[in-house]
């Protein structure tokens, strides 16, 4: 049985942790017709007519939201996006689109962990660099975390030992600088 690799138990992230090709089955999940990379565990590689789930991650069932249901529903020839929401201490997605003329009919997928820790990191990294665009004053941007963490201006207060209504001030500073109105708008510029 085929194990996907997971960062967290290897070191660095590998540019694609899976890369599949799947034939939709009559049943849910998918028929394996091949994997290009992944690191096969002391039984050996996966072979094809194996399902999907099984063979690769191990489950009793279909992938919560299966990435192969996604794209054969759709029909159209584009990229989708899946949350994996079966993936433990970290972020997995599936990318699944059609897969290329030799594989007509199949889905290619391909299997992105990302540990914690890295998912922290890059919105840290993205909230960076929100504040050097919109020139934010150190306390702003102290503000600004603790306002997209859905702190209150009362706790915000407290930790940065400043009023609420000077928090208030930083915060309507952030707004104006950042063009929102609100912490929805604020959030919407950070994805």
């Amino acid at each position: 049985m085929v194990q996907p690799d997971r960062p967290s138990e290897r070191g660095p992230l590998l540019p694609t942790d899976l890369l599949y090709v799947v034939e939709p089955s009559g049943r849910a999940g998918g028929m394996l017709r091949r994997v290009r990379q992944c690191q096969p565990d002391s039984s050996g590689a996966a072979s094809g007519g194996a399902l999907c789930y099984r063979a690769l991650f191990d489950r009793a069932m279909p992938c919560p939201h299966c990435p192969i249901a996604v794209v054969a529903s759709t029909g159209q020839r584009q990229e989708w996006v899946v949350p994996d929401p079966g993936a433990a201490m970290g972020l997995g997605l599936f990318v699944a689109r059609p897969a290329g003329p030799e594989d007509a009919g199949a889905v290619e997928v391909a299997y992105r962990f990302f540990p914690d820790e890295l998912v922290r990191n890059l919105f840290r990294a993205r909230l960076v660099a929100l504040g050097d665009r919109a020139r934010l004053s150190p306390r702003e941007r102290a503000v600004l975390e603790f306002v997209v963490m859905g702190r209150t201006a009362g706790d915000i207060a407290v930790v940065l030992e400043i009023t609420p209504r000077t928090v208030q001030f930083h915060q309507t500073n952030l707004w104006r600088k950042l063009g929102v109105d609100s912490r929805t708008d604020l959030l919407r510029l950070l994805l």
